[in-house]
């Protein structure tokens, strides 16, 4: 640390107790962490231990323009949830599934940071911000470093915490606490499902931002959807997009529960309207790619096998989506429905060879050809 000229301090805790999270609360080490900075500095940048920063050579460029243009805040794309061939690095990322857009860098004395967990800086006044989106002309983003496995060992967690957080609070519940809850119970279904209802009914009721409103009446429409409950995960679902008409995966869960509903014609309907959606550059809400691709290509498949019966564009959305979301199930679907189109063309091929042996008048030559033909063929309607 001498020798790169850093000055480290730590913020004292119980670190002796296996168990000292459970009373831990982030914001105060947040607030104890910028308090360091001694004054004169134009901007606080932040990262955590598990992030890796993409890009960090553009970064003094983009806060001298930002300092420049009057600007408080800086937001950068923060791929949260990612695939990795190997240890996390920026060499081994295959995708990015889940993506945000998070202030990285801060004018001191702007902020406060406030929760105990998924703790944010709240502004202390108003706040002029730019965002900053990873392009192939500005690579710049950070990278959250963790794997699934650690991210699920740190649900259980972030759920003890938080609960200690919400009860705390008292009757005046911060509805940021009640949104993070519901996202943790949706994940641990189970009994749990109860209280994602129950706390989104009082979060859409408190919250003054649409955004997220939209949001919690997305996780109650999944609830539901989970239950069987179609009609109630609709009513959800169209909640969320009068609230944030901005979000494409409202949408496509939308068409899920159409299509789970029987109700086909509506399902084709918002499908195409959740895949015709660009994502906003200026949101803060997660983003998660990998499950727009997965719903979008399920449901183009079971609407062109299932519904339209027509095998060669359920075909081309079976392979979408075995390049979206690679399993053996995905694999075997791709494999019967290359079967299935080979043997219906060898069909249309042979039908029309019965056709035009009857178009030149050689009637006898057209139960010669059936009876030489395979029985996978000869077994089928027009053949017999």
């Amino acid at each position: 640390a001498k020798e790169r000229n850093l000055v480290l301090s730590e913020y004292k805790w119980d670190y002796d107790s296996k168990e000292a999270w459970k009373n831990w609360d982030f914001s105060k080490a947040r607030n104890f962490n910028w308090a360091q900075v001694p004054k004169g500095y134009d901007w606080i940048f932040w990262l955590d231990s598990d992030d890796i920063f993409v890009g960090a050579e553009y970064l003094r460029d983009i806060a001298q323009t930002a300092l420049e243009a009057g600007k408080d805040e800086v937001f950068f794309s923060y791929w949260y949830g990612c695939t990795f061939k190997g240890e996390p690095s920026l060499e081994n990322l295959i995708t990015v599934d889940l993506e945000h857009l998070r202030e990285r860098l801060i004018k001191p004395g702007k902020t406060v940071w406030k929760g105990q967990l998924h703790e944010t800086p709240v502004p202390l006044g108003k706040i002029e911000a730019t965002y900053i989106n990873y392009t192939k002309d500005l690579p710049i983003a950070v990278m959250h470093g963790l794997t699934d496995k650690q991210n699920l060992d740190r649900l259980e967690r972030n759920r003890i915490i938080l609960e200690r957080q919400l009860q705390e609070e008292g009757a005046d519940k911060d509805p940021r606490t009640l949104l993070y809850l519901m996202k943790i119970y949706a994940e641990l279904e189970g009994d749990y499902l109860d209280k994602v209802l129950e706390y989104g009914k009082i979060y859409v009721k408190k919250s003054g931002w649409d955004q997220e409103r939209g949001q919690a009446w997305e996780i109650m429409g999944n609830v539901y959807g989970k239950r069987g409950d179609q009609k109630q995960a609709i009513k959800c679902y169209m909640n969320g997009i009068r609230e944030w008409p901005h979000q494409p995966m409202t949408y496509l869960r939308l068409a899920q529960a159409f299509f789970n509903a029987k109700r086909y014609r509506d399902c084709k309907f918002w499908l195409e309207i959740g895949m015709g959606l660009d994502v906003s550059n200026k949101t803060t809400s997660m983003v998660n790619y990998e499950a727009m691709k997965v719903i979008s290509s399920e449901l183009l498949l079971k609407l062109a096998y299932q519904v339209e019966k027509d095998t060669k564009k359920a075909l081309e959305a079976a392979k979408l989506l075995q390049s979206v979301h690679p399993t053996p199930e995905h694999e075997g679907s791709v494999e019967y429905l290359e079967s299935v189109n080979a043997l219906n063309d060898a069909c249309m091929h042979t039908d029309k060879l019965c056709e035009y042996l009857e178009s030149i008048g050689d009637t006898d030559g057209v139960p010669l050809l059936l009876d030489s033909l395979p029985v996978a063929i000869s077994s089928q309607p027009f053949a017999v």
